[in-house]
């Protein structure tokens, strides 16, 4: 295959993908990679330029259209709920952040990108990493962030974008595996199919949301 056929863009993006997850970003070289892909360092640069743009487009791959879905339920579920006079359902808005990700999971390589969106997440290896990465989700909290104001008016800005850090957090911890899960059921056979698993972490994350607002100290305290 030489640099211009199409077809070796794919490979090299499918190989980085697994790579990337596997080994984490930093630890995985370009040469390990050209190897791995059947191609030579010549095709990753005419395609991609750099390793870094190579993880740009890693993510723009699969989160575009993964993105692209959620504006589109967080849209629907606002225009819904203004025709009733209703805020918009929690549960609803949880599963419009979730279910394109563990439905993604399905899809020829969905399982290795979900594994390196956790990595992102949950390893601080490169700062720079993660900025890239959340890039591609500014659209959606734009969207999100208006319509869980409109969910829970009676928690202030700050306390929403904790709670919702720590929703995100669970989606990705969940996305890494399920070891631990099964480590903590003793070898015992455990539910761990994909709608379980998004109504587990829905009423979970909905419950920790919609928790009383906390106390705030005295000033001066």
């Amino acid at each position: 295959m030489t640099p211009l056929d199409p077809s070796t863009k794919t490979q090299i993006l499918d190989v980085a993908e697994r790579l990337f997850a596997e080994q984490g970003f930093a630890a995985t070289s370009l040469r390990a990679l050209t190897a791995a892909a059947g191609v030579n360092l010549a095709a990753v640069n005419y395609h991609f330029g750099s390793k870094e743009a190579l993880l740009l487009a890693v993510f723009d791959r699969r989160l575009r259209p993964l993105n692209e879905r959620r504006i589109a339920s967080i849209d629907a579920l606002v225009r819904q709920a203004a025709a009733t006079g209703l805020a918009p359902s929690l549960e609803g808005l949880l599963d419009t952040l979730f279910r394109p990700v563990l439905e993604m999971t399905a899809e020829p390589g969905g399982e290795a990108c979900a594994r390196l969106f956790a990595r992102v997440h949950l390893e601080t290896e490169a700062e720079a990493l993660e900025s890239m990465f959340l890039t591609q989700f500014c659209a959606v909290r734009d969207r999100m962030l208006p319509a869980l104001k409109q969910t829970l008016p009676e928690l202030d800005e700050d306390e929403l974008l904790w709670r919702l850090h720590f929703a995100i957090g669970a989606l990705a911890h969940t996305m890494q595996s399920t070891i631990r899960l099964k480590w903590l059921a003793r070898g015992r056979a455990i539910e761990t199919d994909r709608e379980t698993t998004l109504r587990r972490l829905i009423e979970f994350c909905a419950a920790g949301m919609r928790a009383g607002a906390p106390s705030r100290p005295p000033e001066g305290t």
